[in-house]
């Protein structure tokens, strides 16, 4: 389970500026803590902490949202676990790029090792606040994922969401 952090605590919307109020790296007030169904195998609740309020993403070209909630024409702000997830997904990735063959659990305990604490030991960030550089030095890797990716790549990506974007 992961827990959100604040990233954010105002942005400027369609509507105007939106005060979220709240500090930046603390628990944001929406996660669960658990209990689990069976906290004896799964342990406390949450695992880790990571980015998930208020984050900017991309606003499909279908979407009905509040325009206290639109950030530009493209973008909205969205907070939630379930925005918070995708990070932890994401330095998954990196991290098997770099460890391709490594299991569930040596994931697990890397990404969690490799947390970044909080002062005194806050149990609502679980192990601590998501770190992939972390995470990554305690699999000894210390240049981390994506080598295979040509520095290029990711602008080329940009352009072609641009391009679909425009249809």
């Amino acid at each position: 389970a992961v827990a959100a952090t604040i990233e954010r605590t105002s942005y400027d919307s369609l509507d105007g500026p939106v005060d979220l109020g709240g500090a930046v790296g603390e628990i944001a007030g929406f996660p669960s803590f658990g209990p689990t169904l069976n906290p004896a195998a799964t342990g406390p609740k949450p695992d880790l902490a990571a980015p998930g309020s208020v984050v900017i993403t991309a606003l499909s070209g279908t979407s009905i949202v509040p325009g206290t909630q639109r950030v530009g024409e493209l973008y909205r702000a969205i907070a939630g676990t379930s925005m918070a997830t995708p990070f932890v997904t994401g330095a998954a990735a990196l991290l098997l790029e770099a460890r391709p063959d490594a299991s569930r659990e040596e994931l697990k305990s890397a990404l969690l090792s490799g947390a970044q604490t909080v002062e005194a030991s806050d149990p609502r960030f679980g192990a601590g606040r998501l770190d992939v550089q972390g995470s990554l030095s305690f699999w000894g890797e210390l240049d981390g994922g994506c080598r295979s990716v040509p520095g290029w790549a990711p602008w080329v990506l940009l352009l072609l969401v641009g391009l679909r974007r425009r249809r």
